[in-house]
Formats: structure tokens, sequence, C-alpha cells
């Protein structure tokens, strides 16, 4: 169905204060209320969806990991030779297809990055603001509603320096990534 960000908050955190910051730069920070979710957490600690729209599908957390797929390429010449298209002609098209998706690719990453500056700066602003000692971010792919439960696989504690583009685009589903301030 769609991917979401959720972010996890000590009990001693100034969740208004945070949630101003989200605001701020077009997120939000609603509290997220899933028993399977809160059995997995730290005592204490809070729930919370980042999201100020519909969901987060096509996020930048998280993009740069490698995906299993196809070779897109072998796969078009392969048709192309099954309709008798000639080694020339397929070659003229490969390379035709190449440099548009050589062009996509880099429209998609400056695209990423941008969003992963954006993310950089509201985890940065939630650190820096004093109001929390950390926030857990993770990304989940929720085949259902929101509140569904599903197994977190790990806890990764990161220091403030990690807060940069490739912590932040190579993140994986279901690991809470807490970054301390």
């Amino acid at each position: 169905m769609c991917h979401y960000i959720t972010a996890v908050l000590p009990a001693n955190a100034d969740i208004t204060r945070l949630q101003g910051i989200a605001e701020s730069h077009q997120h939000a920070l609603r509290p997220l209320h899933s028993l399977a979710m809160q059995g997995q957490l730290e005592a204490g600690e809070q729930y919370f969806v980042t999201t100020a729209g519909h969901c987060d599908c096509g996020t930048p957390l998280g993009a740069f990991k490698v995906r299993p797929g196809r070779d897109d390429r072998i796969s078009k010449e392969r048709k192309l030779r099954l309709k008798g298209w000639s080694e020339s002609k397929i070659a003229r098209a490969l390379d035709q297809h190449d440099a548009h998706e050589g062009r996509e690719r880099e429209s998609r990453l400056t695209t990423l990055e941008s969003g992963l500056v954006e993310w950089r700066n509201l985890v940065l602003a939630w650190l820096e603001s004093g109001a929390t000692p950390y926030i857990g971010l993770m990304l989940h792919f929720y085949d259902g509603p929101i509140d569904e439960g599903f197994a977190l696989q790990g806890r990764e504690i990161k220091e403030r320096a990690a807060v940069d583009a490739s912590t932040l685009g190579h993140m994986v589903d279901d690991v809470l990534y807490e970054f301390r301030a």
C-alpha cells in the first residue's frame, strides 16, 4: 500500500516544541497508537507519524539501498531481437534508451539529494533544539492500516555526525535509527 516514516521519542521529550519544528519543515509529529509497536519500544518511548500529507511513498529515506530487480537493458535487447530488429538498430535504440535513463537518473538523484538535505535539516533541528536527547526514525511499507504490527529488525544508534545523506539514504525498512544529540 504505502511507505510511512514514523518517529520514536523518549518520555521526557518536549513534544509541543518538536511538533513546531516538524511543521516548520513541512512535516508532522502526530501520536500514533499501535499496541504491537509499543510492545517493541523501550519503556516510556512514544511513537509518532511524521507524514504531513497522505503517505511517504517516494521518500528519499532508504532510496539508495540496493533493490533486486531485472536488468532492463538485457530485457529490452531480448524483446527487440524477438521483433526481428537488426543488431545495429538494436544498438542505436539501446544507446538512446541509456542516454534517456542517464538523464532520468540524474534528475532523480538531484531530487533525492534535495529531499535528504531536508530530512537532515529536520533531524538536526530536532536534536539541536534541546527538546529531546534523541529521535528515532523508521521506514516501513504498510500493507494495511498505519497502526498495523510488524517486527522491528533492530535498532541502530547513530551519533549526531551520522545525520547525513548517506545514512539517511541507506536506511533499511523496519530498522529503528536512533539519532542522538
